[in-house]
């Protein structure tokens, strides 16, 4: 289908032209967040999330631009929201190590 055709089709919350862009832009939107996160099952996780946060917002989508660029900044968005998560998690658990660590050394 036509970007055009397909950018208009979503702008009006046609749900036939969703399914038609998680079938066009799937495999490109997997190409990014596996850069981005830099593992296959991650990167899986991502593109599933990508795809619901895009139905959950598919009324704000104003259709002025390729729904593919749409749905790619929606991933990159994602993926570095869990990249950051990411991190919190193991410096948080760094920090546990540590204090473990220290009550647990002789004096």
């Amino acid at each position: 289908m036509d970007d055009l055709v397909l950018a208009r089709r979503l702008a009006m919350g046609d749900e036939a032209a969703f399914e038609e862009l998680v079938l066009q832009e799937t495999a490109s939107v997997f190409r990014v967040c596996h850069r981005i996160m830099g593992s296959v099952d991650e990167a899986e996780d991502a593109v599933q999330e990508t795809f619901v946060l895009a139905y959950r917002a598919l009324d704000s989508y104003r259709g002025d631009g390729p729904p593919g660029a749409w749905v790619a900044r929606i991933a990159v968005r994602e993926c570095w929201r869990r990249h950051k998560a990411m991190i919190r998690r193991i410096s948080r658990t760094t920090v546990l190590n540590e204090v473990v660590m220290d009550t647990t050394a002789d004096p």
